[in-house]
């Protein structure tokens, strides 16, 4: 099997500074403030004409806004209602956030292990934080220790603070993780694996904690859906094809960590007499689900690339995009009806690939901050070889991003997050079955291996 397991990485505003709207437009005029669960763009009319229809969609009411209320007591009087999910446009930037970098650790690379970004304390009238975190703060380390002091104008006093996520004064501890509150900086990222790889090496008497002035953070970007990286091929005369990503239908900062992606059944092109091309299956689960214990959302089987066929990805899973510009006006792209619930795709160009072509791996993850120099510094993606112990009568494993394995499954879920513009992939690899891949023990690790 091939787990392509949760490749979403969503472009959204400051989503954890400015949650999204719903507006709904005929309830009455009320208007809320919510961050919920919503598979539905932003701007786009939504009717529903039932309460599990709306809750199937924006997820179901927990007290904390008043939306699911209203349209529920609207719904009883009218028996529809059109929601507008309303999303931050242009964005933000972030100047200078803080790195927090181990670096003279033996033979390993230097990492950072930790980002602290300003918090809504910091952010001017339209988001942005224009003040520099670096310039203004100062750290006191000492060689072989894992502890730090930092200070600042920022900060009020001196903080001391560990990169260890075991020691009771971590990252988070220390500074949270919230960008909201009374404190000046929180913990944006914080890669615990990475830290805690480092953990037997910081004897070493060059290595140090320092920090680092981090490029400018460009999230103007619109609110927008998350994506996959591209599903690619096997290699066919030592090349590899792009052949389709997946689209949330929904927007927002949330559809980052609602759904996985696992691709299995797959079969080589000539195993048909219906076609030439190979097959597969794909499934949309749940973000938090294991692959012991699947929550499947949605399955389609026997699909294939190729354009003629029924069962041709688009046509089964759909590709249509609405989008509205700044006057109003809405726009259909795609040839096909959506019959996800929750995704689209997103095919190449037809002829682009061979006909021998199946889903074999994906493209590398884009790093989720830009450093601004030594790109490879960010702790790369880990992937899990689950799927090369499955047999005849276990077949229940996948491979790809680890999000199963305690801390490597937080350091990976730091990947699927907001993009800032010009970030790279980094010392980021491509997942495939006939190359080297990162795996925990930190070494490449080639699984020559697909599943029937």
């Amino acid at each position: 099997m091939i787990r392509i397991q949760n490749l979403t990485r969503g472009l959204t505003s400051r989503a954890r500074r400015r949650s999204p709207r719903i507006d709904a437009r005929e309830t009455r005029g009320c208007e809320c403030r919510a961050s919920i669960r919503c598979a539905c763009a932003t701007f786009v009319p939504t009717v529903v004409n039932t309460q599990s229809e709306f809750e199937e969609i924006f997820g179901t009411p927990d007290g904390s806004y008043y939306t699911g209320y209203t349209v529920q007591n609207y719904l009883r009087e009218a028996g529809v209602a059109t929601i507008v999910r309303v999303g931050h446009l242009g964005g933000y930037t972030h100047a200078a956030p803080l790195g927090i970098k181990l670096s003279g650790v033996g033979t390993k690379d230097d990492k950072i292990i930790g980002v602290l970004h300003g918090t809504d304390n910091l952010a001017d009238a339209d988001g942005n934080i224009t003040t520099e975190l670096y310039a203004s703060t100062a750290i006191d380390s000492q060689p072989s220790s894992s502890v730090f002091s930092i200070s600042g104008s920022l900060l009020g006093t001196e903080i001391s603070a560990s990169v260890l996520p075991t020691a009771g004064n971590d990252l988070s501890d220390v500074f949270g993780e919230s960008a909201f509150g009374d404190k000046k900086v929180f913990s944006y990222k914080y890669f615990e694996n990475a830290a805690t790889d480092f953990a037997n090496h910081l004897t070493n008497s060059s290595s140090q904690v320092s920090l680092v002035a981090l490029s400018d953070q460009d999230f103007t970007q619109d609110c927008t859906n998350a994506s996959t990286p591209w599903i690619q091929s096997q290699l066919i005369s030592g090349e590899r094809y792009n052949l389709f990503k997946l689209h949330t239908l929904g927007d927002g900062t949330y559809a980052n960590k609602e759904y996985k992606l696992s691709i299995f059944n797959v079969k080589a092109a000539g195993t048909s007499n219906a076609s030439d091309y190979g097959t597969f299956s794909l499934s949309i689960r749940g973000y938090s689900d294991t692959d012991k214990r699947k929550t499947v959302l949605e399955t389609f089987n026997n699909l294939t690339m190729d354009p003629a066929s029924p069962n041709y990805i688009k046509k089964v899973i759909g590709d249509q995009n609405v989008s509205i510009d700044a006057v109003g006006k809405m726009t259909m792209d795609g040839d096909y009806v959506n019959r996800s619930k929750f995704v689209r795709v997103e095919t190449v160009a037809e002829g682009a690939s061979p006909i021998s072509a199946v889903p074999f791996g994906h493209g590398a993850y884009t790093n989720p901050i830009l450093v601004g120099g030594s790109e490879s510094d960010v702790p790369a993606v880990i992937f899990s070889t689950g799927s090369a112990d499955n047999n005849a009568s276990t077949t229940v494993k996948y491979s790809g991003i680890d999000l199963e394995t305690a801390l490597v499954k937080i350091d990976n879920a730091s990947y699927l997050s907001p993009i800032p513009a010009s970030a790279t992939i980094g010392g980021n690899t491509v997942f495939v079955f006939d190359a080297d891949i990162n795996v925990a023990a930190g070494s490449g690790v080639t699984l020559n291996h697909q599943d029937d």
